[in-house]
C-alpha cells in the first residue's frame, strides 16, 4: 500500500469518527449496485427494400381483384377524377350537378344571347392605320425603351385610353363571384353587341365549365368609341343617376340578393374530365361555344339548341390539349365555320375542320417541348405564331397544310419563318386583330411587343417593358390578351402579383392603368380578357372566382 492510499484510509476514519462524536450515522462508502432490467424480445425495426438495396418482387393479385382495383391510383389520394369521356360520346348538359330546372333556365338565358348568323360573313374590313412608320423608324431601338421618345400619336392613343379605363372598378356587390369551384384557367366573353345583358364563362382545374349572366346593374358601360372620335365623353349607365349599382346583401347560401331581388345567374356544366385549357366563342359565329381540356378533347355547346357539348375532336396518342385557335379560313372553307388548331405537351400542334368525315388531324411537330399558346394572323391567314417552353417564339408559314393533302406528306409540312428567342419559358404569344403586332409574355419577367411585317411575313421589330411574370405552381400563368375590337385603341391587359390587373398600350407600352380593390381583391387575378365590343374586363383567380371591372 502507498503513502497515498494509507492518508486516504486515515482521513476516512477520520471522518467517521468525527460523525459518530455528532451523533451521526456513517454511510458506507461503496456504491450501490446498479438494478437490473429484465429488456423484452423486439423485432427489429423495418427498412424498406430501397434503404436495403433490393429490388421489389411482383406481387400477385391476392384475391383476383379486377385490375383497376388492385393497381394503386396515386391521384386519386390528391384529388377526385372524374372517368373520361369515351371518345364520340355527347357530353349532356344533364351530366353534371345543376338541376333539371337550372338547366332549363339555363337553356333560355342561351338562347337570349343566340345570333341569327349569316351562312356567308365575309367582312374583311380593315382597320385605318396612321402612316408614321418613318417617325418611328428614326427613333427605334430594339432593346431597349428608356430613352424612347412618343411619338404624337402615341401620346394622343394613350391619352384616350386613359380616358376609356378612368374609374374603371368592381361594379357588381360581391366583388368575387363563384363560377367555378377550382382554380380558373380560361374565361371568354359572349360577343354580344348588346349592353343590356352581359355573358361570360370561365373553365377550371376540373373541366367544369362555369357560366354567369350579368344583369345590368352589375356594371357600367362606357362609350369609348365617342372617345375615340374626340367627342364628349358619354357613359351609359343602368342607373339613372350616374352612381354605383345598389348594394345587396347576402343570404345564407352564399347568393347575392340585390336591390331588385335578383340572385345571380350562376350555371355550371362538365364537359371535360380534365382541366378547361381554353375557351372561345367567336364573333363570327357567336352561337357556339368551344372549349378543349386536358382529357385531349375540343367541344361545342350550341347556345341556339343547347342540350349538349359535341365532340369534334378526341387526341389518343397525346391526349393533353394545352392551346386552342379558331381560324375562319376564307379558301375553300366557309367563313363561319372555322378550322379549328391545338397545341400538346409534347410539342405538336395541328388542326382539324370539324366538317370533315371523322374530324380528320392534321398535325406537324413544331417544337420540341410543350406548346403552351398557338395564335393565327388574322390578316395574313397562312401566318401562325406558336409560344413554347423551350424558351422561343415561332413564326410559321402553314399554306402547305391547308392546302388540299393529296400528294406527298413532306409537302404539307409547315414552313418555319422565324425562331425568336425570349430567354425564358413563353406561356403566351398573341396576334393583335390588326396582325401587325405580337404580344409576348414569358417567365423571363417581360412582356414583349413584336412588330410584324405582313408584306415581309416577318417580326422586324422588338418593344418590351418588365414584368414580375412568376407565378409559381399554384395561379395560372399570365398571358397578355389584347383587345380583340380592331376600332379600339392598342392596349392588352396582364395580371399582376400585386393582386391587381394591368394596362398597357400596345403602341408605347406605357402603362395606362392599374386596376385594383385592395379591400375587396385579396387574391392574384391571374386569368383576364376584354370583352370584344366593350371597355370591360374579366379576371379569374385561383378560387375559380371571377371579377368584372368596368
Amino acid at each position: 500500500m502507498n503513502t497515498y492510499e494509507k492518508q486516504r484510509l486515515e482521513n476516512i476514519k477520520k471522518n467517521q469518527e468525527m460523525l459518530l462524536t455528532l451523533g451521526l450515522k456513517a454511510t458506507d462508502s461503496t456504491p450501490n449496485e446498479m438494478p437490473s432490467f429484465s429488456s423484452k424480445k423486439r423485432e427489429p425495426m423495418r427498412k424498406s427494400l430501397r434503404i436495403r438495396g433490393i429490388k421489389p418482387t411482383k406481387v400477385e393479385n391476392p384475391n383476383n381483384l379486377p385490375e383497376d382495383l388492385y393497381t394503386i391510383d396515386y391521384e386519386t389520394s390528391r384529388k377526385e377524377k372524374r372517368v373520361p369521356v369515351p371518345y364520340g360520346e355527347i357530353v349532356s348538359l344533364e351530366n353534371g350537378q345543376e338541376s333539371k330546372d337550372i338547366v332549363k333556365y339555363f337553356r333560355l338565358v342561351a338562347k337570349q344571347f343566340s345570333i341569327s348568323v349569316p351562312e356567308n360573313n365575309n367582312d374583311d374590313s380593315e382597320n385605318k392605320s396612321v402612316s408614321k412608320n418613318s417617325e418611328m423608324e428614326e427613333i427605334k431601338e430594339e432593346f431597349s425603351e428608356t430613352s424612347r421618345i412618343k411619338t404624337k400619336l402615341e401620346i394622343d392613343e394613350n391619352s384616350t385610353l386613359s380616358k376609356i379605363f378612368k374609374n374603371m372598378k368592381i361594379r357588381h356587390y360581391e366583388a368575387n363571384i363563384p363560377i367555378t369551384t377550382q382554380r380558373i384557367y380560361s374565361i371568354a366573353f359572349h360577343p354580344n353587341p348588346d349592353t343590356d345583358s352581359i355573358l361570360v364563362c370561365a373553365g377550371d382545374k376540373r373541366g367544369t365549365l362555369g357560366f354567369w349572366r350579368l344583369h345590368s346593374s352589375d356594371y357600367i358601360v362606357k362609350d369609348w368609341e365617342s372617345i375615340v372620335d374626340g367627342k364628349k365623353h358619354i357613359k351609359t349607365e343602368s342607373n339613372p343617376d350616374n352612381k354605383e349599382s345598389p348594394k345587396s346583401s347576402k343570404t345564407k347560401n352564399n347568393k347575392i340578393d340585390s336591390s331588385e331581388g335578383h340572385e345571380p345567374d350562376l350555371f355550371s356544366f362538365y364537359p371535360h374530365s380534365e382541366t378547361v385549357s381554353c375557351i372561345n366563342i367567336p364573333q363570327e359565329s357567336p352561337n357556339n361555344v368551344y372549349t378543349s381540356g386536358y382529357d385531349g378533347t375540343i367541344r361545342i355547346l350550341d347556345l341556339s339548341h343547347p342540350t349538349s357539348f359535341n365532340q369534334i375532336l378526341k387526341l389518343k396518342d397525346d391526349p393533353m390539349i394545352t392551346s386552342m385557335e379558331l381560324q375562319f379560313y376564307n379558301g375553300k372553307h366557309n367563313s363561319s365555320h372555322p378550322l379549328v388548331w391545338f397545341t400538346t405537351t409534347s410539342g405538336i400542334a395541328g388542326f382539324t375542320d370539324p366538317r370533315e368525315p371523322n374530324s380528320k388531324v392534321h398535325s406537324h411537330m413544331f417544337h420540341d417541348n410543350r406548346i403552351g399558346c398557338i395564335s393565327t394572323n388574322p390578316k395574313v391567314q397562312n401566318i401562325l405564331a406558336t409560344a413554347s417552353t423551350d424558351r422561343t417564339i415561332r413564326v410559321w408559314d402553314v399554306r402547305h397544310m391547308l392546302s388540299p393533302l393529296d400528294i406527298e406528306n413532306e409537302t404539307s409540312n409547315p414552313i418555319e419563318l422565324q425562331n425568336l428567342d425570349e430567354g425564358g419559358s413563353v406561356t403566351s404569344a398573341y396576334f393583335n386583330p390588326s396582325g401587325d403586332q405580337l404580344a409576348t409574355t414569358s417567365f423571363n419577367n417581360i412582356v414583349s411587343v413584336w412588330s410584324f411585317d405582313k408584306a415581309q411575313n416577318k417580326v422586324v421589330d422588338k418593344k418590351f417593358l418588365n414584368h414580375n411574370n412568376r407565378t409559381g405552381r399554384w395561379l395560372s400563368m399570365f398571358r397578355s390578351r389584347w383587345h380583340p375590337n380592331p376600332k379600339f385603341p392598342s392596349c392588352f391587359v396582364v395580371g399582376n402579383m400585386n393582386h391587381s390587373v394591368d394596362i398597357y398600350s400596345g403602341r408605347s407600352m406605357e402603362q395606362i392603368s392599374n386596376l385594383k380593390d385592395g379591400s375587396r381583391i385579396k387574391t392574384v387575378p391571374a386569368v383576364n380578357i376584354f370583352h370584344p365590343h366593350l371597355a370591360m374586363i374579366a379576371s379569374g383567380n385561383a378560387s375559380g372566382k371571377i371579377s368584372i371591372w368596368s
